[in-house]
């Protein structure tokens, strides 16, 4: 028995299916109570088998003449793994190939080997989305064990075992770091904002992971002193590659002036995808209100979240995802929760106080010498 990970160049991200083929190699004649085992969770990191219109499970039979009595076909086994059109029920752990009785076809050796007698298993696994299945949490690997009876008297059960090369999981990692400066005509961009300036926040994600961040969607909440300027253009980029090409600028919902505004997945924009070690870099500006009063503090926040496949991926019906962010509902964690910014508006006001008059006004003071008699008069 052989087995086999047929797509070794997939990424071992959480969701990304892998296409194992089991080779069962069977003596001529008969084989009773072939049993194939596959334990998906081997080191404690756990594929999950999928059975189902998009991932099938399929089989080759070379030189099998019946399978307990019956052509050789699915059908004829004892028990197989189940068709399950709900992901949720796929099974992890140990799935179970209860093949049974065996016959092959046969011929003289002596004189001719032509027949070779193979069942070959072909099936999809995922790297599955729990809680053990993360960066740290372990290598991966499933192993096959095909049990059978041979033909000796008294018969004894073989047992063959054979695993698939360590993997190891991989992950993206974002973080969340801001700027905001004053973009107005004739100010310095370090200048504190008073109303009607134009600031420029700028949004950097970076991606300290090991794997890329697909659909990346954020959500920034303005302050109330803000309005969004739809005048300027709103940028995204990648620090290799530059621009983001295909990106939506204008954010959801269209024409809003005061926010939350989306960019990303919910902006029906899948662009904004980090590779690992990258940042991407989203700058938009705003305009301070004129009703803004001074020394007042302007805090926008932006919320982050991710999936670990890309929205095109076949398999990103098991993705891990930011759920429903900022709310975390492990193990789906792919979110950053309100990442702040602060700023106050100048505060320019001040009051200077001073003497000017007084009613001593003699031949021995002045009405301007700040010199004073009890009852006097101070202007």
């Amino acid at each position: 028995m052989a087995k086999t990970n047929l797509t070794p160049a997939v990424v071992t991200t959480i969701g990304a299916h892998n296409n194992f083929q089991i080779e069962i190699t069977l003596p001529e004649g008969t084989s009773n109570n072939v049993v194939i085992t596959d334990n998906l969770i081997f080191l404690g990191v756990s594929y999950a088998l999928s059975h189902n219109a998009t991932y099938d499970i399929t089989y080759d039979f070379v030189g099998i003449d019946t399978i307990n009595t019956a052509a050789p076909t699915e059908a004829a086994f004892n028990s197989f793994p189940a068709f399950n059109a709900t992901p949720a029920t796929d099974a992890a752990g140990n799935i179970v190939w209860n093949i049974g009785t065996v016959v092959t076809l046969t011929e003289d050796d002596s004189t001719v080997n032509a027949i070779n007698p193979i069942i070959r298993i072909n099936y999809f696994a995922r790297l599955n989305n729990d809680g053990f299945t993360e960066i740290g949490g372990g290598d991966l690997q499933n192993s096959a064990t095909l049990n059978y009876q041979n033909g000796e008297v008294p018969a004894t059960t073989e047992a063959i075992i054979d695993d698939t090369p360590l993997a190891v999981v991989v992950e993206p990692d974002l973080t969340v770091t801001r700027a905001v400066t004053n973009q107005t005509a004739g100010k310095l961009t370090t200048d504190l904002p008073d109303a009607g300036d134009i600031l420029q926040y700028q949004i950097t994600i970076t991606n300290g992971g090991n794997s890329t961040a697909f659909d990346v969607n954020l959500v920034e909440t303005l302050s109330p002193e803000l309005l969004f300027d739809t005048t300027s253009t709103v940028t995204a980029s990648l620090s290799i590659g530059g621009a983001v090409g295909g990106f939506i600028d204008a954010p959801s919902p269209l024409g809003s002036l005061t926010g939350p505004l989306t960019w990303g997945r919910d902006n029906a924009d899948n662009t904004l995808d980090i590779p690992a070690t990258q940042s991407l870099l989203l700058t938009y500006r705003a305009v301070v209100q004129n009703t803004t009063e001074p020394n007042t503090l302007i805090s926008n926040s932006v919320l982050v979240d991710w999936t670990s496949l890309d929205n095109a991926d076949l398999s990103n019906a098991f993705e891990r995802t930011g759920g429903t962010c900022p709310i975390i509902a492990a193990p789906d964690d792919y979110c950053i929760a309100a990442t702040t910014i602060d700023i106050k508006t100048i505060d320019a006001n001040s009051i200077v106080k001073s003497v000017i008059l007084d009613t001593y006004d003699t031949g021995l003071s002045t009405a301007i010498d700040r010199t004073v008699r009890i009852g006097d008069t101070v202007t």
